[in-house]
């Protein structure tokens, strides 16, 4: 932390829990985003939205409850993918875009991401080194 309340770092990997049997999946929850950076990137682009998987559908929701917006996506062996999506905020189309911006920034990985927290606010910006553009923000 600097003088001024300020601290800046980088992002690390995912953590995660080994599941209950009960819990595990034949297929992994984030089948449509694999990679954790990607997740970040979207999780940007997107902001304010949060995603679900449903087992028994086999459907990977993304929901936003300030806008009533949501998309689903149907899973299955392979493409054409079934996408539905309704609301204020066309989801699926700005998760889309969001990957589509992370693949064209050359897939930075969580690392690539620098959070900076001060008394006037936050943001998490892609680091100059790592790539050339900034996704800006905080989600």
């Amino acid at each position: 932390m600097r003088h001024d309340g300020t601290a800046t770092g980088r992002l690390g990997g995912r953590a995660s829990f080994m599941a209950l049997r009960s819990q595990r999946l034949d297929r992994p929850p984030y089948a449509v985003v694999t990679d954790y950076g990607a997740a970040l990137a979207i999780g940007m682009r997107a902001p304010s939205c949060y995603r679900h998987y449903d087992p028994h559908t086999e459907a990977q929701w993304v929901l936003d409850h300030d806008t009533d917006s949501w998309a689903a996506v149907t899973i299955t062996s392979g493409p054409p993918y079934e996408v539905r999506q309704s609301g204020q905020r066309m989801l699926w189309d700005e998760v889309v875009a969001a990957h589509r911006w992370w693949t064209d920034a050359g897939k930075p990985p969580a690392q690539a991401w620098q959070a900076t927290v001060c008394p006037s606010g936050q943001r998490i910006e892609l680091r100059a080194e790592d790539t050339a553009g900034t996704a800006g923000g905080f989600w």
